[in-house]
């Protein structure tokens, strides 16, 4: 199972999305938003290059938005979030390893135990407006304690 088809059955299990009737119900990733994030998988490959193709031109009318969801444990490995919205979501204790963090919103963005390691584009000023704590595993040209001495 791809890490797409993982994603999307979350949802479902989530009650999400409406499995009967297909609908959305609080509104979860739009499959192309799937496409993005896992962009390694090698599933559904006419739409996720379409989509990149509109994403990369400027075209591309959504973007990863999940403003103040409850992420906590969330396996979001070599994830692309460029340009996503994670402001006020609570990430405790997920895996964000090699994620693509360009102009990402993190403000307010719970990562107390998330782990970090090998982030890609992240930046001083995006870690210090995020919460973290003294489990939060950074990638390694950051100090977590210069981090955690701001924000007391």
């Amino acid at each position: 199972m791809t890490k797409k088809q993982r994603a999307r059955e979350y949802w479902y299990r989530r009650g999400s999305i409406d499995a009967e009737e297909g609908g959305d119900r609080h509104a979860p990733p739009h499959s192309g938003f799937l496409d993005h994030l896992f962009s390694g998988d090698q599933s559904d490959t006419e739409s996720r290059n379409a989509y990149r193709e509109g994403f990369a031109s400027g075209r591309a009318q959504r973007k990863f938005d999940v403003q103040g969801a409850y992420l906590r444990r969330t396996d979001l490995s070599l994830a692309n979030l460029e340009g996503a919205n994670l402001s006020n979501a609570d990430f405790s204790n997920a895996n964000l390893r090699g994620a693509n963090f360009k102009d990402t919103n993190l403000t307010g963005t719970v990562l107390k135990g998330a782990d970090l390691t090998d982030a890609r584009n992240l930046t001083p000023s995006q870690l210090r407006t995020a919460v973290l704590d003294e489990t939060t595993k950074l990638p390694g040209e950051f100090s977590l304690e210069d981090f955690l001495r701001d924000q007391g």
